[in-house]
């Protein structure tokens, strides 16, 4: 009874619009539903397709896919070429090569109490590193330059593809800019396709059509004792085109690379020698036309000139010279002694042929004279040219003069004698031409 007396007094208070409404309500969801599910299968207005903005939200998507797709392949190329590098560096162990390690300037010398660390670079300066740790971990150093090579590829690549083009970017930062001795060694070690990096290094090209490295020789100038830092003779590299290898004469053509002492010339005489002895000063670099150089020596200083061809390949002689530009512009103590003019140009030859160790065949002095003997015996130097002095040549025409003297009955004073070979007015008999050209 209560329970129908329930559902009366319910029915009995609706209205008839409350009831239609109730009934209604089925109906419309039942429409939406029908309608959703007939809208999947109706054709989109083409116009919506082509003009309005379903058109331009489907260009943008697929351009948007396109540009992730492509992204997401050149990293995953770019990540199996740098582990497939790190592979091979590691398999054929590189960190560890002499080459590598004397590209980095750790020394390799077996002299007992007075060798080098050879765990530290001799170099303190952090320009000549890409990792924080490279001075004391060639391994380190060996993988940020991989790690360079792969990002400047992938750099290069992603480039491309933008432009739809090959682009050649200007970049002096790049590594290949800063070390391209070290990147020219990783690329022909591991076949690492060095060209397909599109930056270009106007300073460094410059340098090097300025030099047009072809061959390289070594200069000895004898003893000078009016310099203490000469008095055991002084040697730099005389650079060659491929104009002065054709002609060895036309001397214009040709560089010198002198590495010497920064010495400060305030200094007295004594404290200037304990500091070429002892690191206080540091090493300089100096590139200079080589006309300049041998006038210095044969005019200016009278010292006799040998110039011994180095046997060596033009590949070998870039390289050389790329390594150059890697330390041209970096401090060195400079050692009197051990780190000179003529233990730098062995340190130089033993980085294009690490089988040879010719710096650690010598004693912990080097000096000029043993290094010529030591390249000698080598089988380094190709071929020896003899250039005089000025003062020489005036001897020589002197000697002459005296044995006609002699013959009439004529005798100078040691002093008068001294005077004439002196004397470049009395006679002016030069090696070089008067153009300073040959």
């Amino acid at each position: 009874m209560s329970i129908r007396s329930v559902s009366n007094r319910v029915a009995l208070n609706e209205t008839p619009i409350q009831r239609s409404r109730y009934a209604r309500l089925p109906l419309a969801i039942a429409g939406l539903l029908l309608t959703a599910q007939a809208q999947a299968f109706l054709p989109t207005p083409a116009s919506l397709v082509t003009t309005g903005e379903l058109a331009l939200n489907a260009d943008d998507n697929i351009d948007n896919n396109a540009k992730v797709t492509s992204e997401t392949a050149a990293e995953i190329d770019t990540k199996q070429l740098l582990a497939s590098w790190r592979e091979q560096a590691k398999i054929e162990n590189l960190a560890q090569h002499t080459t590598w390690r004397r590209l980095l300037y750790f020394s390799d010398d077996k002299k007992g109490l007075f060798s080098k660390n050879k765990n530290i670079s001799m170099i303190d300066d952090a320009r000549f590193f890409l990792s924080p740790n490279g001075r004391e971990d060639s391994d380190a150093e060996l993988d940020a330059m991989l790690v360079a090579f792969a990002e400047e590829m992938a750099a290069t690549t992603n480039n491309t593809k933008a432009n739809n083009a090959a682009q050649t970017n200007t970049n002096s930062n790049s590594m290949l800019c800063h070390f391209p001795a070290r990147a020219q060694w990783l690329s022909d070690t591991l076949g690492i396709d060095k060209a397909a990096i599109k930056v270009t290094c106007p300073e460094l090209t410059a340098w090097m059509q300025k030099l047009a490295p072809e061959q390289l020789s070594i200069m000895f100038a004898q003893e000078y004792l009016d310099n203490p830092l000469s008095a055991f003779a002084h040697m730099l590299l005389r650079i060659d085109s491929k104009a002065g290898v054709a002609d060895p004469n036309q001397i214009h053509h040709a560089y010198a690379l002198n590495d010497t002492v920064d010495g400060d010339t305030k200094d007295n005489f004594v404290l200037y020698v304990i500091k070429s002895m002892t690191g206080g000063y540091n090493n300089l670099i100096e590139i200079d036309p080589y006309p300049e150089k041998l006038a210095k020596y044969l005019q200016d200083d009278e010292r006799n000139v040998w110039t011994y061809r180095l046997n060596l390949t033009p590949e070998e002689v870039q390289q050389i010279i790329l390594h150059v530009w890697e330390t041209k512009d970096l401090k060195l103590p400079y050692y009197f002694t051990s780190d000179n003019c003529a233990s730098e140009i062995l340190r130089l030859i033993d980085v294009v042929r690490p089988e040879q160790h010719l710096l650690s065949q010598l004693p912990y002095a080097v000096i000029p004279s043993d290094v010529v003997q030591l390249l000698d015996k080598e089988g380094f130097l190709a071929s020896t040219n003899y250039t005089p002095a000025d003062s020489t040549l005036r001897q020589a025409q002197l000697n002459k003069v005296k044995q006609q003297r002699e013959q009439l009955g004529y005798h100078n004073s040691p002093k008068q004698t001294l005077n004439e070979i002196k004397s470049a007015q009395l006679n002016t008999v030069s090696s070089m031409s008067a153009d300073g050209q040959t």
